[in-house]
């Protein structure tokens, strides 16, 4: 970690497609389209953790129901 955030070695490239998923549709739709092409140091990651936490965090309070209850 000390290289990333101190030396600027980390990798963090992505495709125009994970780049418009990210302005357009947030960290989901990134994760969408970094799961479909995983790039740089994503691809060392555990992405089903990622997507698993990124659904709890982001998905979590979208929920209808108890929205119009």
């Amino acid at each position: 970690m000390k290289g990333n955030y101190f030396f600027g070695t980390r990798d963090v490239t992505m495709t125009a497609d994970a780049m418009r998923s990210l302005f357009q549709y947030g960290v989901p739709g990134w994760l969408d389209a970094m799961l479909d092409q995983p790039t740089g140091i994503v691809v060392k990651s555990n992405l089903s953790q990622l997507a698993q936490e990124s659904d709890r965090i982001f998905l979590d309070g979208l929920q209808t129901d108890s929205v119009c209850d």
